[in-house]
């Protein structure tokens, strides 16, 4: 995940619920869904390709999160 998707992933809300959560919810997967088919100007026939992509992206995050969480605590389990 590149520098942008991180950044992303921390200032969405619907993708930092999903990593603090674990797997994202069917509720977080249809917001962010829906909030993809905005960005695309609402074109029809994109709601499975919106929802498939939709969750990736939320698990995505959650793991690069998770990741980053467990680094974080490890690195201050180390200084002290």
């Amino acid at each position: 995940m590149n520098q942008v998707k991180v950044n992303e992933a921390q200032s969405s809300p619907s993708l930092r619920n999903a990593a603090a959560m674990g797997a994202p919810s069917h509720a977080e997967i249809a917001v962010r869904a829906y909030q993809l088919w905005l960005e695309q100007g609402r074109p029809p026939g994109s709601a499975d390709r919106n929802w498939l992509e939709a969750e990736h992206e939320l698990r995505v995050a959650a793991k690069s999160l998770s990741l980053i969480a467990n680094v974080h605590e490890r690195a201050g389990s180390v200084q002290n």
